[in-house]
């Protein structure tokens, strides 16, 4: 988006969103102006908690609407659980030369369109949790890449075209997953998971069995129980596996071998990452 088009969505955030902020578990939607990149340009929010404490930040696959996200009865519970604001984009792009999405480009504009009206609706900036599935994880993995600082946990499943990770002062911990049947996005996720482990991230690699392209209960769990390590700020209990045979690894073994060490912040998170992996 240009900057025009920017000042004129921070014009009309600063309109709607004040109204919505208002409202309590309902659905509110904002839509933002377009150009000839972004057709679609909206976001739906839902407030769980009178005095919020994060964002949930639901990034559906290419083209997709973020608001049946909202619905999803488990990250509703969560939400509520921790008193996380949700918000569930719904950007579109139907350019036939544009198959990646212009928009998963957080860096190029979209980014800032969708922060700053974050940033109205709950008054003060807060901290993210950020989901993506297809698309959405080629938005999560830019938008980690942009605003790290922003971040405090990531989940990113299933896109055959990954931004390279890159170097920073802030490296928020996060999941690379894909399902083994998933053939465009597989190899791709795993090669992300493995420059990432290069720059020495906190990464988890998830590989999962019978899976092809399609969002996973199973890894929205295990998503679930980090996010809910990270919120209450439990005491690190790291360890790191082979992503191969799923062995523990001693943390000098793992520096040896980073691209093939997986890393894990507590005892429950690695059991339950060894009963959902499938090398």
């Amino acid at each position: 988006m240009n900057l025009y088009l920017c000042v004129k969505v921070a014009m009309l955030s600063a309109i709607l969103v004040k109204s919505l902020a208002a409202q309590d578990a309902a659905i509110s939607k904002v839509s933002h102006p377009t150009d000839e990149w972004i057709q679609r340009a909206d976001l739906y929010f839902r407030k769980t908690s009178p005095e919020p404490q994060g964002w949930l930040l639901l990034c559906p696959g290419r083209n997709g609407s973020g608001e049946g996200l909202l619905k999803d009865k488990g990250w509703l519970a969560f939400a509520k659980d921790h008193h996380l604001l949700m918000c569930g984009v719904s950007f579109a792009s139907s350019r036939k030369d544009d198959l990646l999405g212009r928009y998963t480009e957080v860096q190029k504009g979209s980014g800032e369109v969708i922060l700053k009206t974050m940033d109205q609706y709950a008054g003060k900036e807060l901290p993210m949790l950020v989901v993506g599935f297809s698309a959405g994880a080629r938005f999560t993995t830019n938008w980690i890449a942009w605003k790290p600082e922003r971040v405090i946990g990531w989940s990113a499943q299933a896109v055959g075209n990954w931004p390279a990770p890159v170097v920073s002062k802030v490296s928020p911990p996060g999941i690379v997953a894909s399902g083994e049947y998933d053939a465009g996005s597989w190899f791709a996720a795993l090669q992300y998971f493995q420059a990432a482990r290069k720059l020495d991230k906190k990464v988890i690699w998830l590989s999962i069995e019978k899976l092809g392209h399609q969002r996973s209960p199973a890894l929205d769990d295990f998503t679930r129980q980090l996010f809910a390590w990270i919120l209450a700020r439990q005491p690190l209990d790291e360890r790191w596996y082979d992503i191969d045979s799923k062995k523990r690894l001693t943390e000098q073994q793992s520096r040896d071998d980073l691209i093939f060490s997986c890393w894990l912040p507590t005892e429950r998170l690695a059991l339950s990452w060894e009963n959902l992996h499938h090398p």
